[in-house]
């Protein structure tokens, strides 16, 4: 916050001379990607170079404990002055409850121009009319791939062409048990997993008016497509072995010819050196229509912060055009300042990040709702089931069908 000494009178200025005029404010920021926070150190430092009197603490949170830590946090009323809100967690529940501050006052008091935010990334942070939240960034889903394997096999490297057959035979001939290589890593995940082949098979996983998809036969059919990759070609590890060794952790060991990830990976990517010699990225083959999910991470300020003032100060410079193309330039996130998107194309030029923005226009913005959490749990642990063998597709899905439409009969009461 920039504060001035014009108008103290001589007494001040002598206190002024003799030490800090103001007392030093320290603004906690959480988040949970640590590949961001190099850029994130940059852009609070710039904001501290301007605002001396704020000081900003950044708080990484692994991405598995965040949303329970956030909401137990609120709970105590010691949350974070400024957090990363996500549109499938409880964006909406915590605007609703009035527990992130509204900030269209803020926004046109100090007349904060938002017009180089796309307006979908607005849109996805408004709570009936207003904004609780300014978009960071957004992604899409593309195929990773390794082009060593790819040689090895005498593969053609994946293409806008490709469809889900031609993954399928491929990710066969990628793989090579005897070296411990699988052709494709099937994600028992909703972002690099469900979502994005429920949407390519013009399915849903929720529909417009607030119901379980999985009672479409072609969002169950999207599923066992999934299963079959891993049960009958067995191109992918088992549900258990992923569990005990991650796509990524593949990918990067050279375990893995292709996984599905998003360009919020390509920082991680790019600092590890295996994979910034062999990986690069296509967009998604293609199901039944193309599709790739999209999510999106917007800065929110908590309702019971005792230092509102300096969080808004610190979330406008977030919203800045600065602190957007230094997050672009470190390659760590596409930026929501869509004006800026190719710099974070150019800065990790060993892969293809077009690719991700080439999957913009068709596009599907995650499923969410009030308790996206109460309802995506259930997801994932029935349909691990059917991915693992345990249970037939159609049982998981009818099941899954089932208990989130209970869920989500009980939002708002």
């Amino acid at each position: 916050m920039k504060r001035s000494l014009i108008g103290m009178s001589s007494l001040g200025m002598l206190v002024a001379l003799a030490g800090p005029a103001f007392a030093e404010v320290t603004l906690r920021l959480s988040i949970w990607d640590a590949n961001q926070k190099p850029a994130l150190d940059q852009i609070t430092a710039r904001f501290s170079e301007e605002n001396p009197d704020i000081k900003v603490s950044i708080e990484v949170v692994p991405r598995s404990d965040y949303v329970t830590k956030l909401e137990t946090s609120i709970v105590g009323r010691n949350a974070p002055d400024v957090f990363w809100n996500a549109l499938p967690d409880r964006f909406l529940e915590l605007a609703r409850s009035g527990l992130i501050e509204n900030l269209d006052e803020r926004i046109k008091a100090d007349g904060v121009d938002l017009s180089p935010i796309a307006p979908a990334l607005l849109e996805a942070f408004t709570y009936e009319g207003s904004l609780y939240a300014i978009p960071k960034d957004f992604d899409t889903v593309g195929l990773w791939y390794n082009k060593a394997l790819f040689d090895a096999a005498g593969v053609a490297y994946p293409d806008d062409s490709w469809t889900w057959e031609t993954l399928r035979e491929n990710a066969k001939k990628l793989t090579n048990p005897s070296k411990g290589v699988y052709g494709f890593v099937v994600n028992a995940g909703t972002r690099a997993g469900y979502y994005n082949f429920i949407a390519q098979n013009a399915g849903d996983v929720l529909t417009d008016d607030l119901k379980s998809g999985f009672d479409q036969p072609e969002t169950a059919a999207a599923v066992q497509f999934m299963a079959d990759l891993i049960l009958v070609d067995k191109v992918s590890p088992t549900v258990q072995q992923t569990e005990e060794v991650n796509a990524q952790t593949r990918f990067k060991t050279g375990q893995a010819a292709m996984i599905l990830d998003g360009s919020w990976r390509a920082r991680e990517f790019a600092d590890d050196p295996y994979t910034l010699e062999n990986a690069n990225i296509a967009v998604l083959p293609q199901g039944t229509v193309r599709a790739s999910s999209s999510g999106t991470l917007g800065y929110s300020i908590y309702s019971g912060s005792e230092h509102k003032e300096e969080a808004w100060d610190l979330l406008k410079f977030l919203a800045s055009p600065e602190a957007a193309q230094i997050q672009a330039s470190a390659g760590a996130v596409i930026p929501s300042h869509m004006d800026q998107a190719q710099i974070w194309v150019d800065a990790i030029p060993q892969f293809n990040l077009q690719a991700f923005l080439d999957m913009v226009d068709y596009a599907e913005v995650v499923a969410h709702s009030f308790n996206t959490p109460g309802w995506s749990s259930i997801m994932n642990q029935e349909l691990k089931k059917a991915l693992a063998g345990d249970v037939s597709v159609d049982e998981a899905t009818s099941l899954v069908a089932t208990k989130m439409n209970e869920v989500l009969a009980s939002e708002g009461k």
